[in-house]
């Protein structure tokens, strides 16, 4: 996509291009963060048609992911917010998926393993420039013959 940003750290097994604005004009940042042992990086605009937040865990089971981020975001938007997992594709692979709501917006999750993490990804599912987003997503790891299931 022309004029798009490309977000490839070495740190992350996971690519994907952006643009540096919206469709109304709204830049676009990148901005990454640590806590503990996950590795965040978050691309959004200021009005959230932007939304693309990729962490990286090491290897966690999907069951585990959603139970801990369910427990945080039940305590954070109420009991029922977040849906169970279900399968999903992302990448041509595949992956876990659930999603979360609150009364101003939703997001949904996919959770893809790599042989050397777990990555989650959250988006604004409300957007369609978030789901161009997601189109570019690719996975660049080392073996992939060694991709341990979900």
């Amino acid at each position: 996509m022309d004029g798009w940003l490309t977000f490839a750290d070495p740190r992350f097994e996971v690519r994907l291009s952006y643009p540096s604005g919206t469709l109304a004009g709204e830049p676009v940042a990148r901005s990454e963060s640590e806590v503990g042992n996950a590795r965040r990086v978050l691309i959004r605009s200021a009005d959230r048609e932007v939304y693309v937040e990729i962490t990286r865990y090491p290897l966690i089971s999907a069951n585990e992911e959603h139970r801990s981020h369910t427990s945080y975001l039940e305590t954070r938007f109420g009991k029922g917010a977040v849906t169970p997992l279900t399968e999903a594709l992302i990448a041509s692979r595949p992956a876990q998926k659930y999603s979360f709501a609150w009364p101003e917006g939703e997001r949904t999750v996919v959770l893809l393993n790599t042989t050397n993490a777990t990555y989650r990804v959250i988006w604004n599912s409300a957007s369609a420039l978030n789901h161009q987003i997601l189109e570019t997503l690719e996975v660049h790891e080392s073996n992939p013959a060694e991709v341990r299931p979900m």
